[in-house]
C-alpha cells in the first residue's frame, strides 16, 4: 500500500485559528539535489510568477499616469513577497543548474533550459527596465507633494501672521473698511 501521507501538506505550527500550510514536499524540495527536469519545471513557475510581477508593475505605471502616489505604493508592497521569492527561487535554481553542468548531468534538456534561463532574465531586465523609469516619476511625484506641503505651511504662516487675537472681551470688528470719504 503506498503511503500518500508524506504528499500532503502539513498543518502550520501557527495554532487552530491559522489556515496556512506549510507543504512538506516544497521543504524537501529546496534541500534536495535538482535534475535538469526539475530545473525546467523551477523556471517555468518562475516565468509564471514574472508575469505576475509583471503586470503589478504595469499597473504601477498606469497608476503613476494618473499621479496616484498612494496607488503606486500599494501596488508595490503588494509585488514585494512576490520579488523576494522570485528572488529566492532564481538563486537556488541557478545554483542547481551551476551544478547540474559542473557535474556533466545537464542532460538533453541543456538547450531548452538555457532558452528558458534566457526568457527569465529578458522579462526581469524588462520589469527592472520599467522599475527604473517608473522611481523617477516616483521621486518626482515625492518632490512635487513635498513643494506643495512647503507651500502650504508657508501660507499657514502667512495666515497666522495676518489673524487677529481672538480675545472674549471684544467683538471681532473689521480692521478695514472700504468708504468713500
Amino acid at each position: 500500500m503506498i503511503d500518500h501521507t508524506q504528499d500532503q501538506p502539513e498543518a502550520s505550527t501557527r495554532g487552530p485559528e491559522s489556515r496556512e500550510v506549510a507543504p512538506r514536499a516544497d521543504a524537501a524540495r529546496s534541500h534536495a539535489p535538482m535534475s535538469a527536469s526539475d530545473v525546467l519545471s523551477a523556471l517555468d513557475r518562475l516565468l509564471g510568477e514574472l508575469g505576475r510581477v509583471d503586470a503589478l508593475s504595469q499597473r504601477i505605471g498606469a497608476v503613476l499616469d494618473r499621479d496616484d502616489g498612494e496607488a503606486a505604493l500599494a501596488t508595490v508592497t503588494e509585488r514585494e513577497p512576490l520579488v523576494r521569492a522570485i528572488a529566492a527561487e532564481s538563486a537556488r535554481v541557478e545554483a542547481a543548474w551551476t551544478d547540474l553542468l559542473r557535474a556533466g548531468k545537464a542532460g538533453p534538456d541543456a538547450a531548452i533550459v538555457a532558452t528558458r534561463m534566457d526568457a527569465v532574465a529578458a522579462l526581469a531586465a524588462r520589469i527592472a527596465d520599467r522599475d527604473r523609469v517608473d522611481l523617477a516619476r516616483l521621486e518626482r511625484l515625492r518632490d512635487a507633494l513635498s513643494a506643495d506641503i512647503e507651500g502650504l505651511s508657508v501660507g499657514v504662516q502667512a495666515n497666522a501672521a495676518y489673524a487677529r487675537p481672538a480675545t472674549d472681551a471684544a467683538p471681532s470688528r473689521a480692521r478695514f473698511q472700504d468708504r468713500e470719504a
